[in-house]
């Protein structure tokens, strides 16, 4: 018998890879309850390296400013390292495979020492690795919107969510079944997860589709 399988991502985020569900017999529900939207924003001082926490973060910066030759760049996820590459940059600092994030988050602000560091950010951001640096260190610039839309999901017997920003999405409309097996992307979100109660059966350590076809 299949099993129902939910992912808190569009569909075209996985699209490559639902041969390789549907070889293992589940059924795949996606849906994000996220959407963006450009912010206007000015970037206000001088600064000597970029952190940028997602891919999107990437995007909508580089819709108005572009990234100088001598600014060093920093990432968290494997994704932004590989979309900044691909773009043609160096990635001069990311996190090392299966280091917790508040460690990363203070052996970056130990690389950075003295230097600026511009954090281009949601509206709705955790600011986990700038809340690390005094307030004189850092900019933290929304350069998007980042909007929650609750939708009612039929019921699954997986549930794998990739943000917390997603999790607060789902629990608008839904609850989770109590036989049903939870994964999380990442410690933000188990961490969102259990604080609103529920609890957590597998969280991905480098958050990627490869890792959680791995532990299915």
């Amino acid at each position: 018998m299949k099993k129902h399988i939910f992912i808190s991502k569009n569909e075209d985020e996985i699209r490559l890879f639902l041969n390789r569900f549907h070889s293992k017999e589940f059924d795949i529900i996606t849906h994000s309850f996220l959407s963006f939207s450009p912010i206007d924003f000015e970037v206000k001082s001088n600064f000597d390296i970029i952190f940028f926490s997602s891919p999107r973060s990437v995007t909508f910066y580089k819709t108005k400013h572009s990234i100088p030759n001598y600014v060093k760049l920093g990432c968290v996820g494997t994704k932004t390292k590989e979309l900044l590459i691909k773009m043609g940059y160096t990635v001069d600092f990311t996190r090392k495979e299966g280091q917790p994030l508040n460690d990363f988050a203070l052996s970056f602000k130990e690389w950075c020492r003295e230097r600026k560091v511009l954090f281009p950010i949601s509206s709705i951001s955790l600011k986990t690795i700038s809340s690390k640096f005094p307030q004189g260190q850092i900019e933290e610039l929304e350069v998007y919107s980042t909007k929650i839309v609750g939708k009612i999901i039929e019921e699954c017997d997986v549930y794998v969510f990739t943000s917390p920003s997603n999790v607060e999405g789902f629990l608008e409309k839904n609850t989770i079944p109590d036989n049903a097996r939870i994964i999380s992307w990442g410690e933000s979100t188990s961490r969102f997860l259990l604080e609103n109660g529920d609890r957590v059966d597998v969280e991905l350590k480098n958050s990627c589709v490869e890792e959680l076809l791995s532990v299915l």
